[in-house]
């Protein structure tokens, strides 16, 4: 797997996880299947940005501004995640647990993520001769 392609494959399985996430709350209600829908895809989307805005920039820039590219969007990420634990914590009391857990579920792709491996002919892989 070439190395732009973990990002993808991380947002894929947030969405199938919340989408598990959500077919397990449909035990409960088909509210709290819809909010762990929501937890599961809001996660995935706040994963989306954070990869926008950190592989969609030129290869050609000094480390410097890749650094601060990363924790810019770091930084955008978490407040995202505040905003949306708020909102539906001030608005959709009876969805809380289930958004939260779902949420939670995918952030544990990043840990399945470390396990993934990346090709050896990427051009991160690649030393100085």
């Amino acid at each position: 797997m070439q190395a732009r392609a973990v990002p993808v494959r991380i947002i894929a399985w947030q969405v199938v996880t919340g989408c598990v996430g959500a077919l397990m709350w449909l035990v409960e209600s088909p509210a709290a299947a819809y909010a762990a829908l929501a937890g599961g895809l809001g996660s995935a989307l706040l994963s989306l940005q954070f990869a926008v805005r950190v592989f969609g920039r030129k290869n050609a820039q000094s480390p410097e501004s890749i650094v601060a590219a990363f924790y810019r969007a770091e930084v955008f990420k978490l407040f995202g995640a505040m905003l949306m634990f708020g909102l539906v914590a001030k608005y959709f009391k009876t969805g809380f647990i289930p958004f939260a857990t779902t949420f939670v579920a995918t952030l544990g792709v990043y840990f399945a993520a470390l396990r993934w491996r990346i090709a050896e002919d990427s051009p991160a892989s690649h030393s100085a001769d």
